[in-house]
């Protein structure tokens, strides 16, 4: 992270804890023992949490290096091109994903999520993005 790229990762095969989907690839016996990604997320962490059920079954998460991947970052979505209130849908559905994964595969930390959360709050309305943090708001006191 955050170290430029030298040839020093080349061959290497590294465990982590999970794979970006954009560029994900697996064998067919994991989806035949696990199953597709989840469903019930419409947008974001649905990855991660392919990848965690995938270490609980005990598969590893490995990258490739190598192989090269150009990700467009929220071209699927539009996020680039969207409208204050798109975005802010988007947004939603983000931090509605977060406290999701969270309840699925770390219930013991949702307070530290939850926690998250209020300082992110906190802080858009500390930098006057009151649409976001009123958003944040909502997301926090939402029903489970």
């Amino acid at each position: 992270m955050g170290e430029k790229d030298a040839g020093q990762f080349n061959n290497k095969e590294t465990k982590v804890d999970y794979v970006i989907g954009a560029s994900m690839f697996c064998h067919s016996s994991l989806v035949h023992k696990i199953g597709l990604m989840p469903e019930d997320y419409f947008l974001y962490y649905e990855d991660i949490d392919w990848c965690l059920t995938a270490q609980k079954a005990g598969y590893k998460n490995l990258t490739c290096t190598k192989s090269h991947v150009y990700h467009k970052q929220g071209i699927s979505t539009g996020a680039k091109l969207l409208t204050n209130d798109n975005h802010l849908k988007n947004k939603k559905q983000l931090y509605l994903s977060y406290l999701k994964l969270y309840r699925r595969h770390y219930k013991r930390f949702l307070p530290v999520a939850y926690f998250i959360l209020f300082k992110q709050m906190a802080g858009k309305l500390f930098h006057g993005n009151l649409p976001e943090a009123k958003l944040i708001f909502h997301v926090i006191i939402s029903p489970l």
